[in-house]
């Protein structure tokens, strides 16, 4: 139905194997201050402090602002020869996306509305592999946030179905990018 489905199925996929401003989210002037760890801030539906670039070793993590959305941080390299800007690359069919993204996100982290707990169904947050990645939130506008978590639980890495809620939040505008060095 919405260009993301695989999309939501990889972050499903990432979430179950271990247990998304305006435009673009990343400020191209702005640079990781160290290689240790990055505060990114989702809102409704954006990424705030999305660093254009950080070094190879940065940990994130995710402080959801919003007062009733569930948000994701999750990074997926891109291969070297993907040049198109992701703005371009997030309108693009389902099956031409998937072809693009790697088998497995570098990392996943889900935070709860109004600054609640980081869950990190894949990896820790932290991106290791120099690259371009893209970043983005592929949870449904407006599900409810406890309801998507169970339907995510019980779907063996698929989609989650009978969550109610409209298109993905990249679809808003909650993606952006991070060049890792």
């Amino acid at each position: 139905m919405f260009r993301s489905r695989l999309v939501l199925g990889l972050t499903t996929a990432g979430m179950l194997a271990a247990v998304s401003l305006t435009a673009c989210g990343s400020d191209p002037d702005v640079t990781a201050a160290s290689n240790k760890s990055v505060d990114v801030v989702a809102v409704d539906y954006a990424y705030k402090e999305l660093p254009a670039k950080a070094k190879a070793g940065t940990q994130f993590s995710l402080v959801n602002e919003s007062a009733k959305e569930l948000h994701e941080f999750v990074a997926i390299r891109l291969p070297d020869a993907e040049k198109r800007p992701i703005k371009e690359l997030v309108k693009l069919p389902e099956a031409e996306l998937g072809a693009l993204l790697s088998p497995k996100p570098a990392t996943v982290i889900i935070a709860q509305p109004k600054k609640g707990a980081e869950i990190m169904p894949v990896g820790d947050g932290t991106i290791s592999e120099p690259g371009r990645y893209i970043v983005f939130c592929a949870i449904p506008t407006g599900a409810v946030p406890q309801e998507y978590l169970d339907a995510a639980a019980k779907a063996n890495g698929q989609k989650p179905e009978g969550v109610a809620g409209g298109p993905p939040h990249f679809v808003n505008g909650m993606y952006g990018e991070i060049t890792i060095s």
